[in-house]
């Protein structure tokens, strides 16, 4: 994911992030923090999975976040 990231920040120009997930879903919720994501909010019900409505999370990382966090690590 981090090469992903890099890709669509440093040649894309992508200046926004977003991962999505399932409130149940705990260890690609640790995936967005190790990527130093910060949770925006929820999503109540928004998901509509195997005939029941699920939770979402809304990580993101902006561009210069992403840049100082490489440069640090």
């Amino acid at each position: 994911m981090r090469a992903i990231i890099d890709w669509a920040v440093e040649e894309r120009g992508i200046h926004r992030v977003e991962w999505h997930v399932s409130t149940a879903n705990q260890p690609s919720i640790a995936v967005a923090r190790r990527l130093g994501m910060t949770k925006e909010g929820t999503l109540r019900e928004s998901y509509l999975y195997r005939g029941k409505r699920q939770d979402m999370e809304v990580w993101s990382v902006l561009a210069p976040e992403w840049r100082e966090a490489k440069q640090t690590s």
